[in-house]
């Protein structure tokens, strides 16, 4: 019996879960992806198993975070967030593969080709693109403003207010006392909003982390700061 694997198949994998593959005459490399919560894998010709063993290590990081942000978009998945939602449609024959349409003012659609892989790292990049822009939207139009109303009740103010895109740094105090908040708030329900503005004002009077900050962030939060911390952390935000 040959000790190399050939044609296709599957298996389940301790940590992947189920896992398909098929040995490409052509194939140069391992190709791995995510397609509906299963793995899919491209071999070149004599690989064993002690090979694939090896490149499933090797790949296991970068594998479990792509999992996450492949399987964030589907079609017909209804995305509901306090401000707006969106709607992934499929569409039969669509010329112009994946397009934004605002359906009124708090819902979207983003209608995208059926035979569109939604788990091509292209296609996220585009989709998560459509959704920042719908952020970016609402941002402009009620994060400012809520966050004007917000230092204004607590008697403080910023020289500036800004808008960024960031999506692991949402909301930032330099030392010029500008404030940026990312568009990315848009997608968090109004209290974990409100407790990013709150932290980033705390830091015009305190420009640290030291327990005299988190005391008075804590006062802007009405004693629920750690409540919140924990809530944003755990907060799932739709894009890779």
């Amino acid at each position: 019996m040959s000790e190399y694997i050939s044609g296709n198949g599957e298996f389940r994998h301790p940590r992947l879960g189920v896992v398909r593959f098929v040995v490409r005459r052509q194939a140069r490399k391992f190709v791995a992806r995510w397609k509906g919560g299963i793995l899919h894998l491209t071999l070149p010709p004599y690989t064993g198993l002690s090979d694939l063993e090896r490149a499933l290590d090797s790949m296991m990081p970068r594998l479990l975070v792509r999992r996450h942000a492949d399987s964030l978009y589907e079609f017909g998945r209804d995305m509901r967030f306090e401000l707006f939602s969106v709607k992934i449609v499929g569409v039969d024959n669509y010329n112009d593969r994946c397009t934004l349409h605002r359906t009124d003012k708090v819902n979207y659609e983003i209608r995208i080709d059926k035979t569109v892989d939604l788990g091509a790292p292209e296609v996220i990049e585009a989709v998560a693109r459509m959704m920042k822009s719908i952020a970016r939207y609402i941002a402009q139009a009620v994060l400012l403003q809520r966050a004007a109303v917000i230092a204004g009740r607590l008697g403080v103010r910023p020289a500036e207010w800004r808008l960024t895109s960031g999506r692991k740094t949402l909301g930032r105090c330099d030392s010029r006392r500008v404030i940026s908040l990312s568009v990315v708030l848009a997608f968090l329900p109004e209290e974990l909003r409100d407790y990013v503005v709150c932290h980033e004002l705390a830091h015009l009077t305190e420009m640290n982390h030291s327990p005299k900050f988190h005391a008075l962030c804590d006062r802007y939060c009405n004693g629920r700061e750690a409540e919140l911390e924990r809530k944003l952390k755990q907060f799932h935000i739709p894009l890779p």
